[in-house]
């Protein structure tokens, strides 16, 4: 049987400090700002997952009822009217028609409506502006045409209501008037010729040439319109047109005038 070996335990003292040393381990500093860094991430991850329902950034939906700044305005102004008859018997009324509102307008409709002088309803008739689609501020003539014999009676005075409606179409802003010079013939027809150019990267269908005439006050007195010639434009193309106007088919003496061109 071996000898068993005892360990005498002996009470050694041993002195326990008042409080811990101080950690000067630099690597240990480093640890610990590491830690405090991971947290504040944590953290700031939590709270930007928290704010929506799907955990990813918040989308902010516009409300359709916030003021944008400019509100759509659709209207239109007769700036002028004047009527007459014709050689032939024919009642005319010409005028102008002014965009004043702020979007694109189509379909601009003249209904008139005749009086006599007891203002009783003696006729009436219709038209559309020469242009087709009236940018906001632009201008365009306008002409109805009704026989003296479709009147029940003498017409004396005449109204002039609008319709039209707002479109997001644009004319084809890619067309230029190059020249023009007008002439009056011997037996009274005024012509006037020039020339066209497609500058823009489109092809231009029934380049439409429209002219409106003026007296020496503003107002419009007659107005005609004409095609190019050939009636596509493709681009950089040039075409020639001409006008014609039978100076007695005007509502008074012709002072000036304005050439617009669409497509």
């Amino acid at each position: 049987m071996g000898t068993k070996i005892r360990v005498k335990k002996e009470n050694v003292p041993v002195e326990i400090p008042t409080q811990k040393p101080p950690i000067n381990s630099p690597i240990l500093s480093l640890f610990v700002i590491v830690v405090v860094i991971i947290v504040a991430l944590a953290f700031l991850t939590f709270s930007l997952n928290s704010s929506t329902p799907d955990g990813g950034q918040e989308n902010i939906i516009p409300d359709d009822n916030q003021d944008t700044g400019t509100t759509p305005i659709s209207s239109a102004e007769i700036l002028s009217s004047s009527n007459y008859y014709d050689s032939i018997n024919y009642n005319h009324i010409v005028g102008e028609i002014q965009n004043t509102g702020n979007v694109n307008l189509e379909y601009v409709k003249i209904v008139v409506t005749f009086y006599d002088a007891s203002n009783i309803v003696v006729g009436t008739t219709f038209t559309y502006t020469e242009h087709d689609i009236l940018i906001p501020q632009q201008k365009s003539p306008f002409k109805t045409n009704i026989a003296s014999s479709d009147f029940t009676g003498t017409p004396t005075n005449y109204t002039l209501q609008l319709t039209y409606s707002a479109t997001n179409n644009n004319p084809y802003n890619g067309l230029e008037i190059l020249s023009n010079s007008d002439s009056t013939d011997s037996i009274g027809w005024n012509h006037i010729v020039g020339e066209v150019k497609n500058t823009g990267s489109q092809t231009a269908n029934y380049v439409k040439l429209i002219v409106t005439y003026y007296d020496s006050g503003g107002d419009v007195v007659g107005t005609t319109f004409t095609f190019t010639d050939p009636l596509t434009l493709t681009s950089d193309q040039t075409a020639p047109f001409e006008t014609n106007m039978d100076l007695d088919d005007t509502a008074g003496s012709i002072s000036s005038y304005l050439i617009q061109v669409e497509a």
